[in-house]
């Protein structure tokens, strides 16, 4: 209708969730470890301790899980750190499903969908 303004001026808002800000600030501390470090046992057992206090479902159990290998895979020196903290995470337990029983599900879709590296061979001719 001609003079109204209802509707005209929306702005999309960006609501962050609590479930988000648990999120963020594990990713926060998982950019914070370097491998060389000498506080990185630390910072390893605090991740522990947020990710306890914060995981309230399968879901978010899940995430983390996603987070810490995309994390190790784009950025190789952090696959020893990642290692270190998936073995201390493995019987954590949300919803009567493990941490670990979530990552080797990951690692299995994962393989299952990438192809087969090719077979070399060596010739001693």
């Amino acid at each position: 209708m001609p003079g109204s303004d209802e509707g005209l001026d929306e702005v999309a808002v960006e609501t962050t969730t609590p479930q988000q800000n648990k999120m963020d600030k594990l990713i926060e501390i998982l950019n914070s470890m370097r491998n060389n470090s000498s506080d990185v046992d630390t910072k390893l057992t605090t991740f522990m301790e947020e990710a306890q206090n914060s995981t309230n479902s399968e879901e978010m159990l899940g995430e983390i899980v996603r987070t810490i290998y995309q994390k190790a895979v784009s950025d190789r020196s952090f696959a020893f750190t990642a290692a270190k903290l998936c073995d201390k995470m493995a019987l954590f337990m949300v919803e009567g499903t493990k941490f670990r029983s979530l990552l080797l599900n990951m690692l299995q879709v994962t393989a299952a969908a990438t192809p087969p590296a090719p077979l070399r061979t060596m010739s001693y001719f």
